[in-house]
């Protein structure tokens, strides 16, 4: 009876036994998952902050651009017919989310109010390049020489365009300036407008045309020659017009010539606009 009571007693110690190993078994087990589930996130967080870091501290950060790729691309196109510097200028621009800059400056032939060509420009130019682009217009009643005397053309430099296209008060300086002066008061603007932006590009255009005009036909043609000898893009938008004397310009300036009709502004402004937004 003793002997039956000692191997009932070590049977149930083996058994409790058992229970404790399968216990530990199971603890081990568990343990070992936890700690491998650690030693992972450990390593994936080990291999990837430092490349974070590099990134930072080399500033080559992973912007999402205003645009992509293909659009800036698009836009791009639209600038083919710029001179070279400025189409360069506009694409650093674009990969720099850098608003680019075009001033459309000169005399009242600009025009007043929405009907303007310079106003009609500068819509279109929004509406293609967004807010990619930024359209200033200045217009002065005055000469070249009063726009120097009044430092005028530090108001435009103030503005730091990348691209200006200026009509340089040619018809406002008829019969008032000669047209030496005219072309020396432009290399001043010219200057100035470098002066504040190293990258700045200009481009020339005359006023609109005037019917039966003598001297001052004369005039448009040293202005384009200034162009042609200073390597200046020069919009000869009068190829646009109906010959000088012709009775159909009549209809294309106001009466007394010295701005555009609302007919006038409208082809100046398809003239500039097909420039400035190339569709090919």
């Amino acid at each position: 009876m003793q002997l039956k009571n000692i191997l009932f007693l070590l049977k149930e110690k083996e058994t409790t036994m058992k229970r404790l190993i399968v216990a530990l078994l199971a603890i081990g087990c568990v343990s070992i998952t936890i700690l491998g589930s650690l030693h992972w996130k450990e390593k994936t967080t080990v291999t990837t902050t430092p490349s974070i870091q590099a990134d930072e501290n080399s500033g080559n950060f992973k912007q999402t651009s205003q645009f992509p790729a293909s659009s800036r691309e698009t836009l791009i196109k639209k600038s083919s017919n710029w001179p070279e510097q400025a189409k360069e200028n506009f694409a650093k621009s674009l990969k720099k989310k850098r608003p680019y800059v075009i001033l459309l400056a000169g005399s009242t032939a600009l025009g007043n109010g929405e009907s303007g060509w310079s106003s009609i420009v500068a819509k279109n130019l929004n509406q293609t390049y967004g807010s990619e682009v930024k359209v200033e217009i200045r217009a002065y009643d005055m000469t070249s020489l009063e726009f120097l005397n009044q430092d005028k053309e530090d108001e435009l430099a103030e503005l730091k365009p990348d691209l200006t296209v200026l009509e340089p008060f040619t018809l406002k300086d008829n019969g008032n300036v000669r047209i030496e002066d005219t072309l020396s008061n432009i290399s001043i603007i010219k200057s100035s407008l470098e002066k504040s932006n190293s990258d700045s590009t200009l481009i020339l255009q005359p006023p609109h045309p005037l019917y039966q005009a003598n001297y001052y036909p004369v005039q448009v043609q040293s202005l384009k020659q200034y162009a042609e000898d200073n390597n200046l893009t020069y919009l000869d938008h009068w190829t646009a017009w109906p010959d000088s004397n012709s009775e159909e310009l009549k209809s294309y300036i106001e009466e007394g010539q010295d701005t555009p009709s609302s007919k006038g502004h409208a082809l100046w402004a398809e003239y500039i606009t097909d420039y400035l937004i190339s569709e090919n």
